[in-house]
């Protein structure tokens, strides 16, 4: 079977899972198991009640909101173990998309009279294995760029390089690849043997790996989640929603069964079971979730208006009871003051009824990237408008908010699209480069690249009038062109680039490497432009 005709999970991209052999089987055991990607900046966080907050814990209990064109996650807030569906953040790298999926293939424990420690080791065994795949067995036959093929994981380094290799797939041949296999079976056995010993003494038993340290992972997740996980909302959901063999053990033990099943599969030493689940059974328990929290907060009829909606979910877990639940709080919506629909249904994948996205969400998102662009689109219902449509267009695609609406603008031949890209290359410009900026262009070698800290783009002189950027008329003969930087304090630096500097600069916005007088290679690093592609040792 060709690649391309295999099952696969919905919101993840293609290239992403073709990685390697345990990316690739990560997906196919997820797209085996209904299991799937929903988009991060879609999905509305619904206000959960006060009475399951972490008390005096606001780092853990907070939602963030948009920041120049990137919406935060709130690591122990935003995710659930519960939650069998993965995020796909257009901020994370490409090996986020198997280590989310990895998430639901684990599941979690839970029984209704557990205490603080058994949740806090139930989210470090959920844990355990996406990390063991992130920074082991998806190394294995990965494709590196040069300068770092075969030096294992790069932890918070983020190399493009990388990124641009491992989409082209996984290598033919390996050296290491056995290490590290070895190494993350050696590291889920570590982890194992240290949750073992924690039941054993009543009392969590560290195991840290570098600056890993799932034990302190386990808790801030329990610390975030024991109230939620301890309601008596949180009980009725499992009573309701659990089917055996799906996802949620009572045991840590069964837990731990799975991990070790799925570790032998991902190390390409035997198989694993998928769970014999589809797209909506996980669907129906999101959403009905998210009804659960609609009731937490009610009272009276609406109470029991609700039940009936969730257990309806409950009952079917399939394509019809999703539908029926949506049209009955459609219903609910037209009598009581709760939640809007298109907010409780934007889940961030797709669902009847042209469900699924915040546009709303969306719109605040863009007002952050591109404000003066988002301010002349004209009224609210205009940019309601324009932000349905791009969220309708707008692909799993790992750029910035800014740089995609932009990119959507100009393909629609919009006329704020020169100004968009230039708001959206302001507020995602590039950090700075500290190999460039401590070197300089002393003793450079061989050919110029663009300063790995600036980023160049051609533009209009419409947009770069509406921000106020001035140049005498003989210079507004052509395309102007700009260099965007951070300056030491971090804020955004925009440099018009004179013509003759520009006419040395404009190979570079499709080029890699450039060829330079020595005279003008000085001037341009001097500037902080350009660097040396190697330097003198």
């Amino acid at each position: 079977m060709n690649p391309r005709d295999q099952p696969h999970p919905t919101g993840a991209p293609r290239h992403e899972l073709r990685r390697s052999p345990a990316a690739a089987e990560t997906g196919r055991l997820a797209a085996a198991s209904g299991l799937f990607l929903a988009h991060f900046e879609r999905r509305a966080a619904l206000e959960p009640p006060e009475r399951w907050l972490p008390p005096n814990r606001p780092d853990l209990g907070a939602l963030p909101d948009w920041r120049s064109g990137v919406l935060p996650e709130a690591k122990y807030l935003s995710f659930r173990n519960d939650l069998m569906i993965g995020g796909f953040h257009p901020g994370h790298r490409a090996k986020w998309t198997a280590h989310e999926l990895c998430h639901g293939l684990v599941g979690f424990a839970w029984r209704p009279d557990a205490p603080p420690l058994f949740h806090a080791l139930a989210a470090r065994l959920s844990e355990l294995l996406p990390v063991a795949l992130f920074y082991f067995f998806d190394e294995a036959f990965l494709n590196r760029c040069p300068d770092h093929q075969d030096a294992g994981p790069l932890f918070e380094t983020y190399c493009a390089d990388c990124e641009r290799a491992a989409a082209n797939g996984p290598r033919t041949d390996d050296p290491r690849a056995a290490e590290h296999r070895r190494n993350g079976r050696a590291f889920v056995d570590r982890e194992l043997a240290a949750v073992s010993r924690s039941i054993r003494a009543g009392r969590p038993i560290a195991s840290p790996w570098g600056s890993l340290d799932l034990c302190s992972d386990g808790l801030a997740y329990a610390a975030a989640q024991q109230r939620r996980l301890t309601s008596p909302e949180f009980t009725r959901f499992m009573a309701l929603f659990h089917r055996p063999g799906s996802g949620f053990p009572d045991c840590l033990e069964a837990l731990t069964a799975r991990v070790l099943e799925l570790a032998t599969a991902l190390a390409g030493e035997g198989t694993a079971t998928p769970w014999p689940a589809t797209p909506p059974l996980w669907q129906s328990r999101d959403l009905g979730w998210r009804l659960f929290e609609i009731r937490a907060q009610a009272e009276g009829e609406l109470t029991r208006e609700l039940d009936r909606l969730i257990e309806g979910l409950a009952a079917g877990q399939d394509e019809l009871a999703v539908k029926t639940a949506i049209s009955g709080y459609e219903s609910l919506h037209d009598e009581y003051e709760i939640p809007e629909p298109s907010e409780v249904f934007a889940v961030g994948y797709e669902l009847p009824g042209g469900y699924g996205c915040s546009t709303r969400q969306i719109g605040r998102g863009l007002a952050s990237a591109c404000p003066l662009t988002w301010e002349k689109i004209g009224d609210e219902p205009a940019r309601a408008q324009l932000a349905a449509a791009f969220s309708a267009a707008d692909r799993f695609e790992r750029r910035p908010l800014g740089e995609r609406f932009a990119a959507w603008l100009r393909r629609r031949r919009h006329e704020l699209a020169d100004l968009a890209a230039f708001e959206a290359a302001v507020a995602h410009a590039p950090a700075r480069d500290a190999a460039a900026e401590t070197l300089g262009a002393t003793d450079g070698l061989g050919d110029w690249r663009l300063h790995p800290g600036v980023r160049l783009l051609e533009s209009a002189w419409p947009a770069l009038d509406a921000v106020g950027v001035q140049a005498p008329p003989e210079e507004r003969a052509a395309a102007p062109l700009l260099a965007i930087r951070r300056n030491p304090e971090g804020d955004a630096e925009i440099i018009h680039l004179e013509p003759p500097i520009a006419a040395l600069l404009r190979p570079l916005l499709t080029a890699r490497t450039v060829a330079l007088p020595l005279a003008d290679a000085a001037a341009l690093s001097a500037q902080g432009l350009i660097a040396p592609n190697r330097w003198a040792v």
